[in-house]
């Protein structure tokens, strides 16, 4: 886990380093810390134009569990609030220092503080919308599926705000934990010392259960070496008539589109059409339509 950690930051740094910060007025970006104990901190990116009727969009960042932060959804995060959102850019505990139960129980108590004080932070708690991709869409798929029929519990501890997930953005999703491939061993360690089996088998194939999300955009490249995972999505929606939208990108355009490259390269115009399909999709969604 270390070395994939310490190979993917290799990866990631200088093009962070490249990109620099978006290209966004500083007003409208906050920083706010949501656990005192552990300083855990969110952005806050704003719509220029916003009001009470502005919908809220939750950011949850990728990195099978184990690796990055709320800084590799930056970009991401205004294009979002470009395209008429208030965004919640996330940060969780990551494996191997916290467990699935952890990270869930973590995102939980981080929507509870900021939409229990969504007066003082401007926000819808109405119109809801939820995205991430790789872990990060795992992540907003079983959130959404846990926050919309939070039965059973699972010993979790559920947001004291009801909160109402409208729809979900899945982009290049890594939905199935039990894996025989280089991500293998994120069981291990998304499950350890987890004693109830109703919880792994529940969390390890969660598409097992979902008629318990949102309405989902499912976004996918033929480049993308997690690409089954993104087709197995698809079909479960399709063979439990599951509300679903797909954005799906062949081979042979001008670039190859690797894995989560929305996220990674958000300057390219395939990546801008996944941003502009699911601001179309998120609003139809959300009501009022706005």
């Amino acid at each position: 886990m270390r070395f994939m950690r310490r190979a993917m930051l290799a990866i990631d740094k200088p093009r962070l380093m490249i990109q620099g910060l978006p290209k966004y007025k500083a007003s409208l970006i906050k920083e706010i810390i949501v656990n005192a104990q552990t300083q855990r901190k969110v952005d806050l990116i704003y719509n220029e134009h916003h009001d009470h009727t502005t919908p809220t969009c939750m950011m949850i960042h990728g990195g099978g569990l184990f690796y990055g932060d709320k800084s590799l959804n930056q970009h991401a995060s205004v294009e979002m609030a470009k395209r008429g959102f208030n965004v919640i850019n996330l940060d969780y505990p990551l494996l191997e220092k916290a467990t699935l139960h952890d990270q869930l129980n973590d995102l939980f108590a981080t929507f509870d503080f900021i939409f229990s004080r969504r007066e003082e932070y401007q926000l819808s708690g109405d119109h809801v919308v939820m995205m991430g991709d790789s872990a990060g869409a795992y992540l907003s798929l079983v959130c959404s599926m846990l926050l919309n029929n939070p039965q059973p519990h699972f010993g979790l501890i559920y947001p004291t705000v009801p909160i109402k997930i409208k729809a979900i953005g899945l982009i290049c999703i890594m939905v199935n934990l039990k894996r025989e491939d280089t991500l293998s061993f994120v069981h291990e360690f998304a499950f350890k010392h987890t004693k109830s089996s109703d919880f792994i088998h529940y969390l390890e194939t969660p598409l097992h259960h979902i008629q318990d999300a949102s309405s989902c955009m499912i976004i996918g490249s033929e480049d993308d070496f997690l690409k089954q995972d993104s087709r197995e999505t698809i079909q479960a929606c399709v063979e439990s008539n599951h509300v679903h939208e797909v954005l799906w990108f062949e081979k042979g355009g001008k670039r190859p589109l690797y894995h989560v490259f929305p996220i990674t390269f958000p300057q390219f115009e395939e990546s801008q059409k996944v941003f502009d399909e699911l601001a179309l999709f998120f609003k139809a969604h959300c009501h009022p339509i706005v």
